[in-house]
């Protein structure tokens, strides 16, 4: 992660922690990672929450930011799990193929 987003990473999850607000989890959003060589890219990035027991745990689903791509769709993929609609049978062989 880079260091702009650590600072505002921790922020967020203290604030989180206090109010319960959601201001950015289920909300898509395109975001700069880190990868372990040094090299950073854009992601879109997705967050979810849920109980494990009683202990809360989060969920970062990331996508490649493609220009070529619909990005409407990465979004629908992101906010709904991976289908980007009702049914995963709905997307086309091409449509899926460009996630692989």
């Amino acid at each position: 992660m880079p260091a702009e987003y650590r600072k505002m990473h921790s922020k967020y999850m203290a604030a989180y922690q206090k109010s319960r607000v959601r201001a950015n989890i289920g909300k898509q959003r395109q975001v700069t990672i880190l990868r372990s060589d040094g090299i950073e890219m854009p992601m879109w990035i997705c967050l979810g929450e849920y109980l494990d027991g009683e202990k809360r745990r989060f969920l970062a689903t990331f996508l490649p930011v493609d220009p070529s791509r619909d990005t409407s769709l990465d979004a629908a993929l992101l906010l709904n799990g991976g289908a980007g609609t009702d049914s995963p049978d709905d997307l086309s062989d091409a449509t899926l193929s460009s996630y692989t």
